[in-house]
């Protein structure tokens, strides 16, 4: 009786908990737009399953999720997660290149010169009043680099009027504590734009909430934008956590160039264009077949230069790493390679922007040197091979495709290969190369070549002991000569042999050392060894017989 009883409890709770559950989705559909609010009789009609589904599947499409029309675990954390209390608005009417689901939108400001002020600053915050006026200041400056518009901040009546404020402050849109909404702000010409001062705000740090996003984020409001899909835009309803040096995305630009048209005056940057748009947070890159180039950004996305989507890692490679430390594409082996910590991902390109993990993979293969590679990159050498370059903090490894394993050995300084790399990078790609430094194809040639047959460890191994054992072989037979000869001959004539024996052994040394790794080593070592020698020791013997002719 009990038991039943007991399982009664847990299926009640269940139910409960995903009514519950339900009705939080429901309320936030309403909430920001997916849904119509009920009203009377509509109440049911407005509740409808495949209405409901077709909210969620609004939303998830809105926030960049896999499109189910199920309230999946996914769906449900993406509702939970902070964010701006204004609507998220669909239209179809949208500008050429951009999402069908934007709003078109009309309100703007009537002038190019606006004025801003804050009415009350945090009483809650550790922010000083400082740090508060300089995140709104590189809010306003964000804008004002890619428009005409002019913001002049005042003390006093404003265009635009910012405050902080706490539960109901009397525009009948209450906040609610830490967490959940953060902020939001009216159109124009209302201009009115709250923060939550019950959030953690931050400036400059990652922890907290950055208090210099979100208010470039209201200030879009304000001047008349509203919520876009996705995650990258600013102007996305959904708080990103801490993200360093960010600036608005192109989608962000088109919209309000759209309202109030393009900046006279163009900010200058460093920044590299891919499909448009500038990144600052690049993870990796690669390029597939000299055509279609892969941007991993944002710490999980990756952009596709075919097709120009934007997409979570993991859809564009199932069952791939969630980030990406490298990247790079083989051709010999029709392969692309992912490399995060230490391990490595090797996909199989099928078709564009379609990809198979290959069995055996990941391989936990990079060791504590090589582990977090900084760049990869393919170079095609002479004989039609190929080699794949993992660069970190400098120095240069050698992924080789053909058996998919690191080659042995320390790193090589990049810079002896490429003069002018940087030391530290984010990301790599290689175009062609049709001059290459003579070092370059020496070290390409070999590692190429032999490493790839796994013979280095044995020919580095050989040419020790051919290195060891020539040198004590020439050491004792010139020590044995060299007492021949001062024992039968004269003083004289052993210094000659001496300095002949120390030469030639120096020029021994000298090639050794440039032929150690290779498999010739020791024969063109001996070779010349015994050349010098034999020529270094005729030579001196006839000046010594010309010198002091007694010995004849």
């Amino acid at each position: 009786m009990e038991a039943r009883r007991l399982a009664f409890l847990v299926i009640m709770a269940t139910l409960f908990a995903a009514c519950s559950a339900g009705d939080k989705a429901t309320d936030f559909l309403e909430k920001y737009g997916y849904l119509q609010k009920s009203h009377g009789s509509n109440r049911g009609e407005d509740r409808k399953p495949e209405v409901i589904n077709a909210a969620i599947k609004n939303f998830q499409e809105f926030a960049g999720l896999k499109v189910t029309g199920v309230l999946d675990e996914e769906t449900q954390q993406k509702m939970e997660q902070s964010r701006c209390g204004v609507k998220d608005i669909f239209s179809t009417e949208t500008p050429a290149g951009m999402p069908a689901n934007l709003k078109q939108g009309a309100e703007k400001w009537p002038k190019k010169e606006l004025t801003w002020s804050i009415k009350n600053f945090s009483k809650t915050s550790k922010m000083s009043q400082e740090q508060q006026l300089y995140a709104i200041r590189q809010g306003f400056r964000r804008w004002s680099e890619v428009t005409p518009l002019i913001f002049r901040e005042v003390t006093g009546k404003s265009d635009l009027e910012l405050s902080f404020e706490r539960y109901e402050h009397g525009d009948k849109d209450p906040f609610d504590g830490k967490g959940s909404i953060l902020a939001h702000a009216f159109p124009p010409v209302d201009g009115r734009t709250h923060f939550d001062d019950d959030e953690d705000w931050t400036v400059g740090v990652d922890h907290g909430t950055n208090f210099e996003f979100v208010a470039t984020h209201e200030i879009g409001h304000a001047l008349g934008l509203n919520h876009l899909p996705g995650i990258d835009p600013i102007m996305s309803p959904f708080y990103p956590g801490y993200v360093p040096n960010f600036n608005l995305h192109r989608y962000d630009i088109m919209e309000i160039q759209r309202r109030y048209g393009k900046s006279e005056r163009a900010p200058s940057s460093n920044l590299q264009k891919f499909c448009g748009q500038n990144y600052e947070n690049i993870n990796a890159a690669m390029r597939i077949n000299g055509s279609a180039d892969y941007l991993f950004v944002d710490r999980k996305m990756v952009i596709s230069g075919l097709s120009g989507r934007k997409i979570f890692v993991t859809r564009m490679f199932p069952r791939g790493p969630k980030t990406v430390d490298a990247a790079s594409f083989s051709k010999l082996t029709n392969t692309i390679y992912l490399f995060k910590g230490s391990k490595v991902w090797a996909f199989l390109a099928k078709a564009p922007e379609q990809f198979v993990l290959k069995n055996g993979f990941p391989k936990n293969v990079l060791n504590s040197e090589t582990k977090k590679p900084e760049a990869a990159f393919k170079i095609k050498e002479n004989f039609g091979m190929e080699t794949i370059f993992l660069i970190k903090e400098g120095k240069l490894w050698v992924w080789l495709p053909y058996d998919e394993r690191l080659a042995p050995g320390i790193g090589f300084p990049a810079n002896v290969i490429f003069p002018g790399i940087p030391e530290r990078m984010d990301a790599a790609i290689s175009t062609h190369l049709h001059f290459l430094p003579f070092s370059f194809f020496l070290f390409s040639f070999f590692i190429s070549f032999f490493l790839s047959f796994s013979l280095f460890l044995f020919l580095s191994f050989f040419s020790f002991l051919s290195f060891s054992f020539s040198f004590f072989l020439f050491l004792s037979f010139f020590s044995f000569l060299s007492f021949f000869f001062f024992l039968f001959l004269s003083f004289p004539f052993f210094l000659f042999l001496s300095f002949s024996f120390f030469l030639s052994l120096f020029f021994f040394l000298f090639l050794s050392f440039f032929f150690f790794l290779s498999f010739f080593s020791f024969f063109i070592s001996f070779s010349f060894f015994l050349f010098l020698s034999l020529s270094f020791s005729s030579l001196f013997l006839f000046l010594s017989f010309s010198l002091f002719p007694s010995f004849s």
